[in-house]
């Protein structure tokens, strides 16, 4: 091109020279040669342009249309419109302002990969993207500055296209593998509710083979209402809170389950399908009822306490308090709680202070603590205090719980067992010195009758002895007779 405007050039200064010398003649000769040598050159050119399997433009200097291949025509199905420019497409400018101005600057640029739609650019053209990889070189007249632009397009739409759906299958194969990993269950559902397909852990923890329940409602749920009924609320807004509904396995066993869902829409933003994702909560709650029913049966036993039960934090202040509490101190429960632990004992020997309270905090507990509690209305009632302190896993203090036991009926029963010691004591005085004057009629008896029995013993031997005497001499008088 750059050639065939030079000729052209010098043709137009020969033709305005009236008169030819012969070394002028001989000078016409030699360009008229070169002419056409280079008419023959451009031809090929021409040739290898239009025969170039790849789409080939040729751009003025401003980056306007010049002309272009047949594989130009054929890939973009029309001419760009004169107003156009390489420089100005809106799409280049947009994703590539760098490298336009290197190419205004003279250096060739290289565009991996672009989509582009030609209907953007000429309205008769196919309304059809395809995806471009492009190289585009500039071309310098003899003084060096810019004459036109080639530009080089080659169609990797089917190439481009193949990638993509490498990649698509890729990740495909890669929600497949995580699904197929996933620990719950997952249920895909059209938007009739009816199963469309289901994954390894929905079979293993149901029983059902996939070829079992695709194709099928959910009909063995055991409250089917309430995991149809957030479908229509999904559809409708997009979003769903998560439900917790019972399930039935397929030898029919029950399983608690907690149900969120999800909507899978195409690239126009229909609905398409309804994902359901189940998490086996059966232990949950199994663990849930049961600390339920360990808080219930603690609450019991703190309700049912006779004796007061006071939980203070570590800033000593009342956490806690039980049904005996208010009922001892006459206050309602919402005036102690959050109330500093003084409110209730008095200031000077509480507990909760000072060296006892770090007293009770390293050695544990304290038993039996003789302290006062103040009522609401300012009664002074005596109590017995057993606390222990609560600490958390890193052996942290979170607060005392405290027992206080009103002494007062003890403290009364003490009295009146000091009254009655008393009286006894006095009674026993009175029964020994009644006791010992009784000894001592006692024993003046005992010695009079000790004085008559001697007395009685002596007569007594002395009778017998005079038996004896008789006796004998009533066997010598018969001997002698």
């Amino acid at each position: 091109m750059r050639d065939k405007i030079m000729v052209k050039k010098k043709n137009e200064e020969i033709k305005e020279k009236s008169e030819f010398k012969p070394a002028e003649n001989a000078r016409a000769e030699e360009l008229e040669k070169y002419s056409k040598e280079l008419e023959e050159d451009r031809k090929v050119l021409d040739n290898i342009i239009e025969l170039n399997p790849y789409s080939v433009q040729i751009c003025d200097a401003e980056g306007h249309h010049i002309r272009a291949n047949k594989a130009f025509q054929k890939l973009f199905g029309a001419t760009p419109p004169p107003e156009w420019s390489f420089f100005n497409d809106p799409l280049l400018k947009k994703k590539f302002p760098e490298l336009l101005e290197k190419l205004k600057k003279g250096e060739s640029i290289k565009i991996p990969a672009i989509w582009y739609n030609p209907h953007d650019v000429s309205p008769e053209a196919p309304d059809n993207p395809i995806c471009l990889g492009a190289t585009h070189f500039p071309v310098f007249d003899d003084k060096g500055n810019l004459e036109i632009i080639v530009n080089i397009h080659e169609d990797i739409t089917e190439l481009k296209r193949l990638q993509e759906k490498e990649k698509e299958l890729a990740a495909a194969a890669e929600t497949k593998a995580i699904i197929d990993g996933m620990p719950d269950s997952l249920i895909v559902l059209n938007l009739n509710g009816v199963i469309v397909n289901v994954n390894p852990a929905f079979t293993k923890t149901f029983g059902w083979k996939p070829e079992e329940r695709i194709g099928k409602s959910f009909d063995e749920l055991e409250d089917i209402e309430k995991f149809m009924k957030p479908l229509g609320e999904l559809i409708e807004t997009g979003n769903v809170e998560p439900v917790e509904t019972v399930l039935r396995t397929k030898d029919g066993k029950k399983l608690a389950m907690s149900i969120a869902y999800s909507l899978i829409k195409d690239a126009d933003g229909n609905s398409r399908n309804i994902i359901a994702t189940l998490r086996d909560i059966t232990k949950l709650k199994r663990a849930e009822d049961e600390v339920v029913a360990a808080r219930d049966y603690t609450d019991n036993i703190i309700k049912s306490m006779i004796d007061t039960l006071i939980v203070v934090d570590p800033d000593a202040k009342i956490r806690t308090i039980n049904p005996a509490t208010v009922e001892l101190l006459g206050y309602k429960e919402n005036e102690l709680i959050g109330k500093p632990v003084a409110t209730i004992f008095t200031e000077e020997i509480s507990i909760f202070k000072g060296t006892r309270l770090k007293k009770l905090i390293e050695e544990g507990s304290i038993r039996n603590y003789d302290i006062t509690c103040r009522t609401k209305t300012g009664e002074n009632i005596p109590v017995s205090f057993s606390g222990s302190v609560m600490k958390d896993k890193e052996g942290k203090l979170v607060g005392i719980v405290g027992i206080a036991r009103d002494m007062r009926l003890t403290t009364h029963l003490i009295d009146e067992l000091k009254k009655s010691e008393a009286q006894l004591k006095e009674w026993a005085k009175t029964l020994e010195q009644r006791v010992n004057g009784r000894t001592k009629e006692l024993e003046e008896k005992v010695e009079e009758l000790g004085k008559f029995s001697r007395l009685a013993v002596g007569r007594e031997l002395k009778m017998v002895e005079l038996k004896e005497k008789i006796k004998k001499l009533e066997q010598e008088l018969e001997n002698r007779i």
